[in-house]
């Protein structure tokens, strides 16, 4: 059992989930395992990603220092789901990449805005007209916003514990966070092992269940959990009989709730 590094609840004593070798995401044979936490069982990578590679033009996207597009496939649906469940007004993606979500949700009558790190991204964005902008959540106004939407942002994070207070301080009473990230413990996920795409190990620091994301969120902030269910949406399809057998599995794990990714609501009390 490992002593190092320190869990986001503080705790310092890991059990191996995983050892491999990643092969996936243009990486070759890329050496990373995946730890839990003994004491709240939150898992992370090992060696930590680094996350300094955000700030000078995100890998996935930026080529020699230019945005590259890529074929946007979930936005407008993400963007529906958050307004089914919140009742509109002020909304702020946060890690809006070029924004594609932010202008999905002002289609839909959101007062939307996004901020991000990454100045390759949200200099594209801004160049299409959306309102996004390179801020920390230190220098937005405290109860801001009626929604916030995090969609893949908390698993790169390394300290979760300086991110997610922000995320209650800017929210209004009554207001909702919307979090989506992977589910490292889904049907999909554990089938494949190393294969799974979203193990992610030069990115995500975090893997999550349904109980550790509740677990982290509502340890570092106000916010309660409303509502979460997992979905079976991030494995991307294959042909032939491999994607047949991955359809089948995706099926199967939407049916018994073992989906690979988790979609979380919390709420800002209305008494804070």
């Amino acid at each position: 059992m490992m002593t190092d590094p320190v869990c986001a609840c503080g705790a310092s004593r890991y059990e191996t989930v995983l050892v491999g070798a990643f092969d996936r995401l243009g990486l070759q044979q890329y050496p990373f395992s995946v730890v839990r936490c003994a004491e709240c069982g939150l898992a992370r990578t090992l060696p930590v990603p680094d996350d300094r590679q955000y700030y000078d033009g995100y890998g996935a996207s930026t080529t020699e220092g230019r945005f590259v597009p890529r074929d946007d496939v979930w936005s407008a649906r993400r963007a529906a789901w958050v307004r089914a469940r919140s009742a509109g007004g002020r909304l702020l993606d946060i890690g809006c990449n070029v924004g594609e979500l932010v202008s999905a949700a002002g289609a839909l009558g959101f007062d939307a805005e996004g901020i991000d790190v990454d100045p390759v991204a949200v200099a594209a964005g801004r160049e299409l007209g959306r309102p996004i902008s390179i801020r920390t959540l230190e220098e937005l106004a405290e109860s801001s916003y009626e929604v916030v939407v995090l969609s893949h942002v908390l698993e790169h994070v390394v300290d979760l514990h300086a991110l997610v207070p922000g995320v209650a301080r800017v929210l209004v009473p009554g207001g909702r966070a919307f979090v989506f990230v992977p589910h490292y413990r889904g049907l999909v996920a554990r089938v494949m092992g190393q294969r799974w795409l979203f193990w992610a190990p030069h990115e995500h620091v975090w893997h999550f269940t349904p109980a550790t994301l509740r677990a982290r969120v509502e340890a570092a902030s106000s916010l309660r959990l409303v509502a979460c269910q997992t979905t079976s949406t991030l494995e991307p399809p294959s042909r032939g009989p491999k994607g047949l057998a991955k359809r089948g599995l995706c099926a199967l794990a939407a049916v018994i709730g073992a989906g690979d990714e988790i979609e979380a609501t919390f709420e800002q009390p209305s008494g804070s």
